[in-house]
């Protein structure tokens, strides 16, 4: 299981650096039926994904049902 844990972990790593490089300065983070209506920095964004991650497989890790 470590190296499907550190698999995951090191693919969300490279797409939030491949997204952080790719995508705009700010992105939409939410709509209604005019469009999008709330942007953020991408600074703010792209790294949410990855701490979820980390958490997720800390979570997966410790967790007592295996």
């Amino acid at each position: 299981m470590k190296k499907l844990q550190m698999l995951i972990l090191i693919i969300t790593v490279l797409l939030g650096i491949t997204a952080f490089c790719i995508l705009p300065d700010n992105m939409a983070v939410q709509w209604n039926a005019d469009g999008a209506s709330n942007y953020l920095p991408k600074i703010a964004t792209i790294p949410v994904s990855v701490v979820v991650s980390i958490f997720g497989i800390i979570s997966w890790k410790y967790s007592a049902v295996r």
